[in-house]
């Protein structure tokens, strides 16, 4: 009879840890799609689409909502967003619909850059965490 107590509580013990070893997140992670789309000269829209068949909500801790970096052909940083906005400190979320995007429109033509090869970068930022990544080289002329 102990021995079955023992038993039971060690499956009870593994099924708990089993259940908090799962996460949405991780799981929907690569069914959720970044995208930089070219609107015109100097102008991108950054796009992130759920394509999972449920809905993702994204917690932020600021009203940022995504950030954007430009780096020169040697890889170097040379221009972040965020440095150059304020963001209000309150809790927020975004919630993502099965196959809905959320939009984001980025607009370089204030940015004063030498002419040369770069690459966009944007991300988002729920919770301070990087997360849907996504790059697009451009020249400027």
């Amino acid at each position: 009879m102990k021995h079955l107590i023992k038993t039971l509580m060690f499956m009870l013990l593994v099924g708990l840890l089993i259940g908090c070893g799962t996460s949405d997140d991780g799981d929907n992670a690569d069914r959720v799609v970044p995208s930089l789309v070219e609107v015109d000269d100097k102008t991108y829209d950054y796009k992130v689409k759920n394509q999972t068949d449920q809905t993702i909500t994204l917690e932020f801790n600021s009203s940022q909502r995504f950030d954007y970096a430009i780096f020169n052909d040697e890889d170097e940083q040379v221009y972040l967003h965020s440095d150059e906005m304020m963001y209000s400190q309150v809790i927020g979320e975004e919630e993502l619909e099965a196959g809905e995007e959320l939009v984001y429109r980025i607009d370089l033509s204030e940015i004063d850059l030498d002419p040369g090869e770069y690459v966009l970068e944007a991300w988002m930022v729920p919770n301070g965490e990087e997360k849907y990544k996504v790059s697009e080289n451009f020249i400027i002329e």
